[in-house]
């Protein structure tokens, strides 16, 4: 991965990715990704390490702890995108884009297509080695959420009874056990998501919004045989798996852990008051819908 590109256009980029060119097509993408949800998260964080560290910030790769305080809202919002990143990476949406342009940049897949989005494709190629590639983003993944898994599923387990829990049962107990989970959670998490991970989120969110833009173009789709990008993801990518449970666990960690940045304050307290209709009774829910 090459480091010497404009970091400070890197840095920014995730609070205005959803405007502009990119505006148009929005119709065009396939819906469960919410793409602008993970810009938020990235714009909000930016906005917080230019409070805390002014407009060098946006020359630092490897950034150090935005909040001294455990956990931090700021690095949890980071590792919030990363963790989407990693549910939306076993769709094979990446993989199938990377195989594409690859195909299409050393002429293994020859197809028909007009001269500006075969050159697209093959720029998408050429600049690969500046962006994360697979086994980066594996490796981040590991690095940033690996050994949670405990603590992640006790807090889902909780809020899942939550949600079962019948209209006439307290839900105290469940509460407590939630913020519990949650506020150890948060604190490994918070650990984890300073130095490169929020520049990492970028990157990859990025490259995600990239290979939706590319396989949704119109020419690609019909030169790839139709059939809309994930049919095309499912002909292309050798890993791809169950794509509609793969985004739906996508918007639910995401959901999970935005909701653990919102309340970082108030999960070392242990005071923390969860609704049956709150938004992340449903996210965890549906995470547990969705198992494996």
């Amino acid at each position: 991965m090459n480091l010497g590109r404009d970091i400070g256009r890197d840095l920014g980029r995730g609070a205005g990715r959803s405007s502009g060119r990119d505006a148009g097509r929005d119709a065009g993408r396939p819906r469960g990704l919410d793409l602008d949800g993970a810009d938020h998260l990235l714009a909000q964080h930016l906005t917080a390490a230019l409070v805390r560290f002014g407009s060098a910030a946006l020359g630092v790769i490897d950034l150090p702890p935005i909040q001294q305080a455990t956990p931090s809202k700021a690095e949890l919002q980071a590792v919030a995108v990363i963790a989407w990143a990693r549910e939306v990476e076993a769709t094979g949406l990446l993989e199938a884009s990377e195989s594409i342009a690859s195909g299409v940049a050393t002429g293994a897949l020859p197809i028909d297509l007009d001269e500006v989005t075969l050159r697209r494709l093959i720029e998408h190629h050429r600049h690969r080695d500046e962006q994360f590639g697979p086994d980066e983003r594996h490796a981040l993944y590991d690095r940033v959420l690996g050994g949670t898994d405990g603590d992640l599923a006790a807090l889902i387990g909780a809020l899942s009874e939550i949600g079962r829990a019948p209209p006439n049962q307290s839900t105290v107990a469940f509460e407590t056990r939630a913020v519990i989970a949650g506020a150890s959670l948060a604190g490994q998490l918070t650990e984890r998501g300073s130095g490169i991970t929020a520049y990492a989120a970028r990157d990859i969110a990025g490259q995600i919004r990239e290979a939706l833009d590319l396989l949704a173009t119109p020419s690609v789709a019909l030169a790839l045989g139709g059939g809309g990008v994930w049919a095309i993801v499912q002909r292309y990518s050798a890993h791809a798996g169950d794509i509609g449970r793969a985004s739906a666990r996508a918007t639910a960690i995401r959901t999970i852990i935005a909701w653990l940045a919102d309340n970082a304050q108030s999960l070392p307290g242990g005071r923390l008051s969860i609704g049956r209709n709150d938004p992340v009774v449903a996210a965890a829910l549906a995470w547990s819908a969705e198992a494996v």
